[in-house]
């Protein structure tokens, strides 16, 4: 076996596998549901029944099957493309807690962090990439097929090493199904690092990483004044 052809195969980026054009615009309209019916959930208030939130979301879904332009996720595919595989699960996690009737807990646990703390990172590397503030580019790697295996065993080092891995387990299996996903399908358009995030998603883990500091810093200065 040649070694070196089968590791240049590995980080080769000059032609990237893109998904097919079917699935493509399946996921389009399937994730921008997904991602409608969260928020729209979210908005709803609790007091509503179970049934009156699973017509929403489902009305909701539906919408998005609609031909051309009657269907919202054309619109918001022009203006945005389409959503990460993050998102997407996510917002399925969120829509099925919903229609379950669960309720709330803190779910910011130290996995989450340390994934969200990465996100984050990520996408400012990949904002100063855009700005060409590197010698290289960070988003053709997206295309390489050893950037999925190597950045999640990167993500799931402190699951593997934490006392706690059964508690984390979800969030393990979260990263896999998007690695996983993503290898079979090549969704949203074969660069891993836009099936990994997307800019709102980003905007959201800035966010969760920003209240953990100010949270930190406040608890902190208590603990000075008293």
């Amino acid at each position: 076996m040649n070694w070196i052809a089968l590791f240049h195969s590995w980080i080769e980026t000059t032609g990237p596998e893109l998904p097919a054009l079917i699935w493509r615009r399946w996921y389009l309209d399937l994730a921008w549901g997904l991602v409608m019916s969260a928020f729209i959930l979210a908005a709803i208030p609790r007091r509503q029944s179970v049934l009156n939130k699973a017509l929403v979301a489902g009305l909701t879904l539906l919408s998005c099957q609609l031909p051309g332009i009657w269907a919202p996720s054309y619109w918001l595919g022009l203006a945005f493309q389409a959503p990460s595989i993050s998102s997407a699960l996510l917002a399925a996690w969120f829509v099925q807690r919903k229609l379950r009737a669960q309720d709330e807990e803190q779910w910011v646990k130290p996995a989450v962090l340390w994934l969200a703390g990465l996100g984050a990172i990520l996408g400012w590397l990949l904002l100063l990439d855009t700005l060409a503030l590197f010698p290289w580019s960070l988003f053709t790697v997206g295309f390489s097929a050893l950037t999925p295996g190597l950045l999640m065993l990167l993500a799931l080092c402190p699951w593997m090493l934490s006392r706690a891995m059964d508690r984390d387990l979800a969030w393990a299996a979260f990263l896999l199904a998007v690695m996983c996903i993503f290898i079979v399908l090549r969704l949203p358009n074969g660069n891993f690092w836009n099936a990994l995030l997307d800019p709102w998603l980003w905007l959201g883990l800035n966010g969760i990483v920003l209240r953990h500091v100010v949270r930190r810093l406040i608890r902190r200065q208590k603990i000075i004044k008293t």
